[in-house]
This record gives C-alpha cells, sequence and structure tokens, in this order.
C-alpha cells in the first residue's frame, strides 16, 4: 500500500508541475504577443488585463480538470485497496488453520501439570519405598 501511496504521490506531483508549466507557458505567449504588437502603455495595460483573465480562467480550468484527474485517480486506488482489503478478510475467515491451535495439547498440558507434578512426587516417593522394602 505504502508503494501505491509513492506511485500516487509521484503522479500527483508531475501533474502539478505540467499545470504550473502550462500557466507559465501562456504567460509568456501573452507577454510576447503584447511585445510582438508593440503598442502604447495604455493598450498593454489593456492587454495585460484581459490577458490575465484568460490565464486566471485557464488555470481555472486546469485546476479543475487536475482536480477531477486527481479524484478520479484516487477513487479508484481507494476502490481497489477496499476490493484488495475484503478479499484478505474473507481468505482469513475461510482459512480453517488459523482456526485450529498451533500446539493442539498445549491448553490440556498447561491444566494438568500441576496435577502430574503432584502425582510424579508421590510416584517418585512410592517406588523409593519399594526400592527400600527389598
Amino acid at each position: 500500500m505504502e508503494n501505491e501511496t509513492l506511485k500516487r504521490k509521484a503522479r500527483l506531483t508531475a501533474m502539478r508541475k505540467a499545470a504550473a508549466a502550462k500557466t507559465e507557458a501562456a504567460a509568456e505567449a501573452a507577454a510576447e504577443a503584447a511585445a510582438e504588437t508593440g503598442g502604447d502603455i495604455a493598450k498593454d495595460k489593456g492587454n495585460r488585463q484581459d490577458d490575465g483573465a484568460d490565464v486566471t480562467e485557464e488555470t481555472d480550468r486546469t485546476e479543475r480538470a487536475l482536480h477531477d484527474t486527481v479524484e478520479a485517480a484516487v477513487s479508484g486506488v481507494v476502490e481497489e485497496a477496499v476490493a484488495r482489503r475484503q478479499q484478505e478478510v474473507e481468505a482469513r475467515e475461510l482459512d480453517i488453520a488459523a482456526i485450529a491451535p498451533k500446539r493442539a495439547n498445549w491448553d490440556l498440558k498447561r491444566s494438568l501439570q500441576q496435577r502430574l507434578d503432584r502425582l510424579k512426587a508421590k510416584n517418585e516417593a512410592a517406588v523409593a519405598e519399594l526400592i527400600g522394602r527389598r
């Protein structure tokens, strides 16, 4: 999942750089067009305002497109992750080996160990007594 996160982060960074480069290119093109017309200061101011409005509209469009693209990419990734997680949960639920204890008699041995210790001590005492009688 971390790998997918890093890939998504790289894609987002690349898309942001592309959008920024596109707006810079549009601003440079507008500046070159204004320089080529060689108009008066008043005309340049008017062009800048118009070009600025065009640039902001274009920026808004690219941001919306970027946002839409990011949302679409993220929704696909999220759906895949949820589906994968659901499959893992189902596989764990169906895995009978996970239900069975790893050591089958562990809890039985633990509960009987104290009784066995007492019996072992009594057994050794009885054996010692029998050997002593011979």
